[in-house]
């Protein structure tokens, strides 16, 4: 059923769904709220924990032409007929899910293997978006940072914003770079040709002080041998910038039961979303 939802951009018809995570480590459950409206999108969100309260809202909506029908597919064989890495064969391609970075970015992740199956196969990952087709180095730091930009509010709109909703700087944030984490994780995983993966959670420390944070996105997966691994993608940021981007992949850490033998420290593990 449709609720009125009223934000700065207007009021909006709008569908709601409410996700509540819980955990026997944290002191009360973790709420999320979303709204979208039809032909809009997401108009409001709220995240609630034990931490503290976080808001998003429209600030403005001005209706227009749809955009143009893209053919990504077409974007990314254009530029791989002539890369010298496919060694005269086809291409695989494999687009990746946003998951919860698809309310913010537009772009789409891909995964192409080069002369696959052979000595020379090689994984590298592109971002399209309208008509840019970006390669993704590992461990891409400038083009992570650019994501990031790209989800953020204009500064005057998201000073407008921080002066209208108390939220505890550090936790704002803790929700921004994590999402991306977990996005950052799964493009490596598949440049790294495992399979079966299966989101374990995400992880994130902070220093007011020292304005430091970390944040942590966990996998369970398998290797290129069929070995069960775990993948761990770190971002650091400092001073409200991201300093240092990583994976890990090593030996899975399940027990008998597929439960994780030694918590991550810091925070208590958070279950990946659900939509």
């Amino acid at each position: 059923m449709a609720e009125d939802v009223t934000v700065p951009a207007g009021v909006f018809k709008a569908a709601h769904i409410r996700i509540t995570s819980s955990c026997a480590w944290w002191q009360q459950p973790q709420v999320r709220d979303l709204w979208f409206a039809r032909n809009v999108g997401l108009v409001k969100e709220t995240h609630t924990d034990q931490y503290g309260s976080q808001l998003r809202e429209l600030l403005n909506h001005v209706v227009g032409n749809p955009p143009a029908k893209r053919d990504d597919d077409a974007a990314v064989s254009q530029h791989l007929r002539e890369d010298p890495r496919a060694r005269n064969q086809q291409p695989t391609v494999t687009w990746l899910p946003l998951e919860d970075a698809d309310c913010y970015l537009h772009g789409r992740f891909a995964v192409v293997t080069f002369a696959a199956g052979t000595k020379d196969e090689v994984r590298t990952a592109f971002y399209v978006d309208a008509d840019q087709l970006l390669e993704i180095a590992r461990d891409d730091l400038p083009f992570w940072k650019g994501r990031w930009q790209a989800m953020q509010a204009p500064p005057a709109v998201r000073a407008r914003l921080e002066t209208q909703v108390e939220v505890r700087r550090d936790s704002r944030l803790g929700m921004e770079f994590t999402s991306l984490a977990q996005l950052y994780g799964g493009v490596e995983a598949h440049r790294l040709g495992c399979s079966k993966l299966e989101a374990i959670g995400t992880n994130w420390q902070g220093n007011m002080n020292e304005g430091k944070s970390t944040h942590a996105a966990l996998w369970h997966c398998s290797d290129t041998m069929g070995n069960e691994q775990d993948l761990e993608a770190t971002f650091v940021v400092v001073a409200n910038e991201l300093t240092a981007a990583a994976v890990k992949l090593g030996p899975s850490t399940r027990d008998s039961r597929g439960q994780r033998k030694t918590p991550t420290p810091g925070l208590p593990l958070q279950p990946p979303r659900r939509r």
